[in-house]
């Protein structure tokens, strides 16, 4: 009998015994299996998918700031961040255009989308004014972000 036949095999005990009282590494002890092994291989299989559904974009940073990424494997989004020579204040009620130094070559059938942090919108009333923004694949200058001050106070 091969190991994963085992395996199954142990599962079907374990459900036959209905024992709904032990824990997961206890279960998984029972199975003859290893925690970190299993956590290692998850990690794995997550990067295998994330690699087989990458969409390349091409982009420009013609700003300081690092290129942007997402911060954990499964971030459905990036930061953006903005490219400014000296800071910008945007009066309570205003609007102000932040530039970020970044144009992209989206591919077919792609837009991007430009959203609120959910954090300023909190903190201090900050969202972005055509939520979300909409860039076109055909756009392809540099991305700026429409913010509004909807907060009580000026945001620098």
């Amino acid at each position: 009998m091969d190991k994963k036949s085992k395996t199954w095999k142990k599962i079907d005990e374990l459900v036959d015994s209905g024992d709904s009282d032990m824990s997961s590494e206890s279960m998984l002890r029972f199975l003859g299996l290893d925690s970190n092994l299993l956590k290692e291989l998850e990690e794995q299989s997550m990067e295998n998918v994330k690699e087989s559904v990458r969409v390349t974009v091409n982009f420009v940073n013609s700003s300081g700031n690092p290129d942007p990424f997402h911060a954990h494997l499964d971030d459905s989004g990036m930061d953006l961040r903005a490219n400014l020579k000296d800071s910008v204040t945007i009066k309570r009620g205003d609007v102000g255009i932040i530039n970020t130094g970044l144009s992209f070559e989206l591919p077919e059938n792609y837009e991007m989308q430009i959203r609120p942090r959910s954090g300023l919108a909190a903190k201090n009333g900050i969202t972005v004014l055509n939520t979300p923004g909409t860039v076109d694949r055909g756009y392809t200058g540099e991305i700026k972000v429409i913010l509004i001050n909807l907060g009580k106070k000026d945001f620098i």
